[in-house]
């Protein structure tokens, strides 16, 4: 009877460490694998190819499950990889990043993929765990002279979030860029401009162009949010503008219509059935561009260096 008391007592023992959270390294089936029970009961076992990768994982496992973000990483790590990735070639890591972050979460994801492709080109099949401080001087310095420091500014500002995001997904323990500083940048003072040099500028573009850049002038809106303006923003009875597409913090805005933007909006009228302002009178598409009519007003006006921004 003794003997069955102390059987049980060591089932019990068996059961409650089982449910205990624990990760440890084992051989199972011959491989070398990660044994994990998760706080929710769950267990795995995650293969890993040398016993100092197994260490390092056991380190993130344990820090995810001290931290409360063991659920990301063990979604992270269950997930079917390419070689590669399960590697952490910095190359991979990075397409994820773009494919599962930058394309989600940004409006425009055409300079971050210029950004990433630098990246990628520089630190293809390192492993991003080696990613250190030194990596990040030696990108400076291999930028400073061609761009200005803002630009060199913005890229490490996407390399930090790279490396925050890899965090996140269990790729890397810390980011070792969490505190480094960025360039000090040229202080810069845009020319000023007047009414007359704005006139002047409106007075060179084709008729059908004027209220673009008119609106742009007197609303103080970015281009790319009067080219995609639709009707439906536009309260003509209490004259204003609800600016909320495309716009850079993400944030709604009212503006006030003045009489000079009423005009401008007067200036083309609605097209059946098209939602935009300023459409594409063959496709009912808003327009892509209008780079082209204002660089040629600008040099006919004489002032080549103005640009949309000063309006």
């Amino acid at each position: 009877m003794e003997g069955f008391t102390l059987a049980s007592k060591e089932r019990k023992a068996k059961v409650a460490d089982h449910k205990h959270n624990y990760v440890r390294l084992v051989i199972h089936k011959g491989k070398l694998v990660v044994d994990v029970s998760w706080p929710d009961y769950q267990r795995n076992r995650i293969r890993i190819p040398d016993e100092q990768k197994g260490n390092e994982l056991r380190l993130r496992i344990e820090l995810a499950m001290a931290d409360g973000s063991w659920t990301s990483l063990r979604q992270t790590l269950l997930e079917k990889k390419s070689p590669e990735l399960m590697r952490g070639c910095f190359q991979a890591v990075a397409d994820e990043y773009f494919e599962n972050w930058v394309t989600v979460h940004n409006r425009s994801v055409k300079t971050k993929k210029a950004f990433i492709n630098r990246f990628k080109a520089r630190w293809k099949l390192s492993p991003v765990g080696t990613f250190s401080v030194r990596h990040a001087d030696d990108y400076i310095r291999s930028r400073i002279g061609k761009v200005k420091p803002a630009t060199i500014n913005r890229e490490l500002a996407c390399l930090k979030h790279l490396m925050v995001w890899a965090v996140k997904r269990g790729y890397l323990l810390t980011n070792p860029l969490a505190d480094y500083e960025l360039l000090e940048e040229e202080p810069y003072a845009r020319e000023r401009v007047t009414e007359e040099m704005i006139e002047a500028v409106l007075s060179k573009l084709p008729t059908l162009f004027v209220p673009v850049f008119t609106l742009i002038w007197q609303t103080g809106a970015r281009r790319g949010e009067i080219l995609n303006l639709q009707h439906d923003q536009v309260d003509r009875k209490n004259r204003l503008i609800e600016f909320t597409r495309r716009t850079k913090s993400g944030k709604s805005r009212l503006v006030m219509i003045t009489d000079r933007a009423m005009e401008a909006l007067d200036a083309i009228p609605p097209l059946p059935g098209c939602p935009y302002v300023f459409y594409n009178p063959a496709t009912g598409t808003p327009w892509r561009d209008c780079r082209k009519p204002w660089i040629q007003a600008r040099e006919a006006a004489g002032y080549p260096w103005m640009t949309p921004k000063h309006l």
